[in-house]
């Protein structure tokens, strides 16, 4: 099982997600998802909306990462 690739499926299904949701999903722990999540920020593939309880993931794209740069 590739833990991007789930992530990635999951959002082209859903459009968003949290770090729980895929744990829940893989059986894998936080920590080893959220690493998984940072590889796929840091490429620009998904970004991060709002914090702390109300953190989701969404694709990337313009809109989303233009706070960013």
């Amino acid at each position: 099982m590739d833990i991007r690739e789930v992530i990635l499926s999951e959002l082209a299904q859903n459009g968003s997600f949290k770090t729980r949701e895929i744990a829940s999903k893989t059986s894998l722990s936080r920590g080893l998802v959220h690493s998984a999540i940072k590889e796929l920020i840091s490429e620009g593939k998904i970004a991060l909306i709002g914090k702390a309880n109300q953190a989701r993931y969404i694709k990337a794209d313009s809109r989303s990462i233009k706070g960013k740069l």
